[in-house]
């Protein structure tokens, strides 16, 4: 009974997927804590991968939003190159990609 209920819970609709992987990590959790299963056994009820239970993300990005946002105010006429230039200059290792993703947000 409890496999088939979870089933209707978190399949996956023609827009997407219903239950979001927040959601969906705290019910295997839940599965694992109050059943006592294997986490392999609590995701693949719920239809979640294991690489998303084990993901950590790599941290947080406000110190070099605020530090493209001084490069900013201090050279305007300046591009993003110049910016993540200096970035790495003074020390911050970020993706290139992902620098250029903080000056468009």
């Amino acid at each position: 009974m409890l496999k088939s209920s979870l089933k209707m819970f978190c399949q996956k609709s023609r827009r997407g997927p219903v239950v979001s992987p927040a959601v969906k990590r705290h019910i295997c959790q839940y599965l694992q804590e109050a059943y006592q299963i294997s986490i392999r056994k609590a995701c693949s009820l719920v239809h979640f991968c294991r690489s998303m239970w084990y993901y950590q993300s790599q941290g947080d990005d406000s110190k070099v939003i605020e530090k493209l946002e001084e490069l900013a105010g201090q050279f305007p006429t300046r591009g993003f190159d110049n910016y993540y230039g200096r970035l790495r200059q003074q020390g911050y290792s970020r993706n290139r990609k992902k620098c250029y993703e903080f000056i468009g947000s």
